[in-house]
């Protein structure tokens, strides 16, 4: 594959590093791989010693992200933080936790490393044409 050297460093510097074992792994369950996903894109890029809350409800809130107008709120919350745990089955090192109203998390490292193996440090898979 030869690639636009700017397209392929949009690539490398966006790259969300994902289990695909994992996701086969959560392939019953839709809702669980969508939040894997979002966990892997979310918690490494939260600073170390700092967390974040986010609401169920609200502009930005978890139902509307993860089940906009499906499911009745109180309802919402049983069946995500299900998939919540379904999630972390798959990526054991997410850092995370339900609170009143919300869901609370922490950094945690991505669920592989940010290197492909078997290349060195800042080399890319990719041949890019100069």
């Amino acid at each position: 594959m030869v690639l636009n050297p700017e397209y392929a460093r949009l690539i490398r510097s966006r790259a969300l590093p994902y289990n695909m074992a994992a996701m086969v792994s959560l392939y019953t369950s839709a809702r669980a791989m969508d939040i894997y996903l979002w966990l892997t894109y979310r918690l490494p890029s939260i600073p170390q010693g700092k967390s974040v809350f986010i609401p169920y409800e609200g502009p930005n809130g978890l139902h509307g992200v993860f089940s906009p107008g499906k499911l009745t709120k109180g309802r919402f919350k049983q069946v995500f933080e299900e998939a919540c745990r379904e999630a972390f089955r798959a990526y054991s090192e997410a850092c995370f936790s339900f609170e009143k109203g919300g869901m609370r998390l922490w950094h945690s490292p991505p669920p592989i490393p940010s290197e492909p193996s078997g290349l060195a440090p800042g080399r890319s898979p990719f041949f890019v044409r100069k």
